[in-house]
């Protein structure tokens, strides 16, 4: 991918010995064209190992040239479409009854976010390994520099453990959602109870044939709920660790000053080329950011919009369910499930919002690295970098809504606005 930044096609900055390596030890461009990892091994390495493991766990991310593993994916999509067609039957069934068709309504639109994701992933994983890829290279580059400051390297650590912590979450998350609602129709209740979607033949079948129709209901559901999670945790740890590069970023770019780190290990050479050769670093590595963060929006943005919509779907009529249901027992699950679709939305507006900030941050610090007392050249380039930092950073979702904090309020208001339309059509 090419830049489209006017200040890297008006400029050319390298450093003043005319090298084609920055002092990082790298190239100025990323290594986009390298091949993604191909093996469950080969992903160790890699920052992002936990999330593409457990989405190659979950059929959506292939570690094998193997074309059987499609098979899998292929399966997964089945069982799918499968859920899908018997729950449109199940609410054409209860038609007339808001609180069953809600019920699997809702669980439908978790399934088609899953099957949703799964298809995008699978039809574009070349640019989600590209992605990865990327990831690690500029994460490696910048480790590389951090190596001999402590601060710089616990603000890497810690982003590290807190994309870790949070992709290990989804796991236990729902398989604590799992003990809630998978056995509950089968201990609270007297008579024969689906998870999902009522049949109006489940009393008169067999128990073999039950137990299979229970299952048939709980795979695809935990499947697709995991897989939808899951790409979503997937997005958050690429941006936690797109964030920190530019806050990395932030601070060399503001530690620039002539007797500052790198000018004293360099006496021989000139202090004012030696300033001016941090600086030219620190943009070229800007400007992999920013195709960088271009090309996180580009494939994030498809993913982004099928949770925004298929989010306040869920949480309209799951908060119906929670409210108006008559069954205490669906009332407790529904409410114990009510937090999942706020909290996958709002890890792509918070990671997209803190993105952002750290983006805008960056001009900030043209200002506070010692300029004044720097050579013409530093400053006409340090311009050129403020003015490309204070070009705002915006994620979007189908290319139409902002991902951001506001955004996340606005969709929990129309999640509301939703839930109270259902309550007046079903009080008529």
């Amino acid at each position: 991918m090419q830049s489209k930044d006017p200040v890297s096609k008006s400029v050319s900055f390298r450093p003043p010995d005319g090298g084609s390596q920055n002092k990082d030890g790298d190239s100025a461009q990323p290594t986009e064209s390298q091949d993604s990892f191909l093996t469950w091994k080969g992903s160790s390495e890699s920052v992002l190992k936990y999330n593409v493991r457990c989405l190659c766990i979950l059929g959506v991310w292939s570690l094998t040239r193997s074309r059987l593993y499609y098979l899998l994916s292929g399966t997964a999509f089945l069982l799918g479409v499968m859920h899908i067609v018997v729950a449109i039957f199940g609410s054409y069934l209860y038609r007339d009854n808001m609180e069953e068709m809600t019920l699997i309504v809702a669980n439908m639109f978790v399934v088609c976010a899953g099957v949703t994701k799964l298809v995008i992933f699978v039809v574009y994983r070349n640019n989600y390994r590209q992605l990865v890829t990327v990831t690690d290279g500029l994460t490696d580059r910048q480790r590389s520099y951090c190596q001999g400051d402590p601060a710089l390297k616990s603000i890497l650590e810690d982003s590290e453990r807190l994309a870790v912590r949070l992709t290990l979450f989804v796991p236990a998350y729902i398989a604590t959602l799992s003990v809630v609602w998978v056995p509950m129709p089968l201990i609270a209740y007297n008579e024969r109870r689906l998870p999902f979607v009522q049949l109006p033949f489940v009393n008169e079948v067999s128990a073999s044939t039950y137990a299979l129709l229970y299952v048939m209901q709980t795979v695809p559901s935990l499947l697709f709920f995991n897989v939808g999670f899951a790409v979503d945790a997937f997005f958050a740890s690429v941006m936690i660790h797109a964030a920190t590069q530019l806050r990395i970023l932030f601070h060399r770019i503001k530690d620039l000053r002539l007797d500052g780190r790198g000018t004293l290990k360099l006496l021989s050479g000139d202090r004012h080329d030696i300033m001016y050769g941090e600086l030219c670093t620190c943009i070229q590595l800007h400007q992999q950011l920013v195709r960088y963060l271009s090309f996180i929006g580009k494939v994030m943005d498809p993913i982004a919009m099928t949770q925004v919509v298929f989010s306040v779907l869920i949480a309209c009529t799951t908060l119906f369910q929670a409210n108006y249901s008559a069954d205490t027992n669906t009332a407790f699950r529904c409410l114990a499930f009510l937090p999942t679709p706020g909290t996958q939305v709002f890890l792509y507006c918070w990671g997209a919002h803190n993105l952002m900030e750290q983006s805008a941050a960056v001009s900030e610090a043209a200002y506070s690295c010692s300029w004044v007392e720097a050579s013409r050249r530093f400053k006409r380039a340090l311009c050129l970098l403020m003015c490309r930092a204070q070009r705002p950073l915006v994620l979007t979702a189908g290319g139409l809504l902002q991902i951001n904090r506001p955004t996340f309020i606005s969709l929990l208001k129309a999640s509301y606005s939703y839930y109270t339309l259902l309550g007046r059509v079903n009080n008529r």
